[in-house]
């Protein structure tokens, strides 16, 4: 991919190590102020009772979705779909199962993607309204009492318009 590639396709992809060296803010986008935090939050929370490094799925993920926050930090508010809807595509094999048995450390990953998605959605009209069903989905599968649900609940807030 070349510098030039962004006329093609509309933004450039950045590698991890460009995307450190860069000054971001988050204020250029439509995402919640907070959103690195609570990414940080989800990788600490995934990754406690496993050890860390490249090979655990959870934080490559969620390493994953904070290259693409700052991507569209670099990018700015019109930034192309195709940047947050290529996470998936780069998801685990073990991931992708925890999702289709409805494990609830996939889930919360969901729900933090909607989160990104739902930033899209001025922009994008064919993303209206998968964050929300997302979330809502996400909200019914989790158990009242379990441990995620306090993770999900920073995702559940991002949603103002979803009847708690």
């Amino acid at each position: 991919m070349t510098d030039l590639a962004a006329l093609d396709s509309g933004s450039r992809p950045f590698t991890s190590k460009e995307l450190g060296e860069m000054e971001l803010s988050i204020r250029n986008t439509n995402l919640p102020c907070d959103i690195l935090e609570a990414l940080e939050d989800l990788q600490a929370f995934q990754t406690k009772d496993a050890p860390p490094g490249p090979e655990n799925p959870y934080e490559k993920a969620t390493l994953g979705l904070r290259d693409i926050v700052k991507t569209l930090a670099a990018c700015g508010v019109f930034s192309e779909a195709g940047i947050v809807l290529r996470w998936l595509y780069f998801l685990d094999a073990e991931i992708l199962a925890d999702i289709e048995t409805l494990q609830p450390p996939a889930l919360l990953l969901v729900a933090h993607f909607a989160v990104i998605v739902a930033s899209m959605e001025k922009t994008v009209w064919y993303l209206n309204g998968w964050s929300e069903a997302i979330i809502r989905q996400v909200d019914q599968l989790l158990e009242e009492d379990s441990k995620e649900r306090s993770m999900f609940a920073w995702a559940k807030q991002q949603m103002p318009h979803i009847i708690p």
